[in-house]
């Protein structure tokens, strides 16, 4: 898988094997080295998770909607829950998908064994998932 080679490229500091991963109008900058901390400015597009969450929550609206005089409350909750999901998922593999592109600073810190891993943060999670922090606001969270 192309995302999983990407990553583990960046994790390992190969920038000319990650630069492989992207189409070529994408540019990687060379790593700033401070100690054994590291950061990384790549530039990314990907399918955009707020639209598709967005267009999944308009889809599934009337659902939930209808469940809310449903006798078991439960169930529905499960029913509306597995429609979401296969809902965002089929939104974000959709060919004609709206794609963000952005650049982000990607945080690697030195192991034991002088190479550097990918921080586990904020960055890695707006990598992966295009406008995750304009969701959580949507949604209240942070």
């Amino acid at each position: 898988m192309y995302i999983e080679g990407f990553l583990t490229a960046i994790q390992k500091s190969d920038v000319e094997k990650a630069r492989t991963f992207v189409e070529s109008d994408k540019e990687f900058n060379k790593l700033n080295e401070k100690t054994d901390d590291a950061e990384m400015k790549v530039k990314i597009t990907s399918a955009d998770l707020s639209v598709a969450v967005t267009k999944a929550v308009g889809e599934v609206m009337p659902m939930a909607f209808a469940s809310a005089f449903s006798e078991d409350k439960e169930q529905s909750e499960k029913a509306i829950e597995k429609t979401m999901t296969s809902t965002i998922v089929k939104n974000l593999a959709d060919k004609d998908a709206a794609m963000a592109t952005r650049e982000v600073t990607l945080n690697l810190k030195k192991n034991k064994d002088g190479d550097y891993k990918i921080v586990a943060d904020d960055n890695l999670k707006e990598v992966l998932f295009a406008n995750a922090k304009s969701l959580e606001k949507m949604f209240g969270r942070k």
